[in-house]
């Protein structure tokens, strides 16, 4: 939350949807797109996009790459939201 908070550039969020330490992945992206609208996101789960689709709010811009997955994997979707 401090770094969503500064003046430092940031274009993409990458979250786990299941985090520890008491603030989801959800909630997270909740708040990073209250300080920056827009900011693009992109979660990681074993569960699913239904775990992030939760409340609906975040349901149509979210991208959701599934576990496990390898580097390449990694690599493409990156690029892909990046450059959209």
């Amino acid at each position: 939350m401090t770094l969503l908070r500064s003046d430092e550039p940031i274009d993409l969020l990458f979250t786990d949807v299941i985090m520890p330490g008491g603030i989801g992945g959800v909630e997270l992206a909740r708040e990073a797109r209250a300080l920056r609208p827009a900011i693009k996101l992109l979660f990681a789960s074993g569960l699913g996009a239904a775990s992030v689709e939760h409340g609906g709010t975040l349901a149509q811009e979210v991208q959701v790459l599934m576990k496990p997955y390898d580097l390449p994997q990694l690599l493409d979707t990156l690029r892909r939201i990046l450059s959209a």
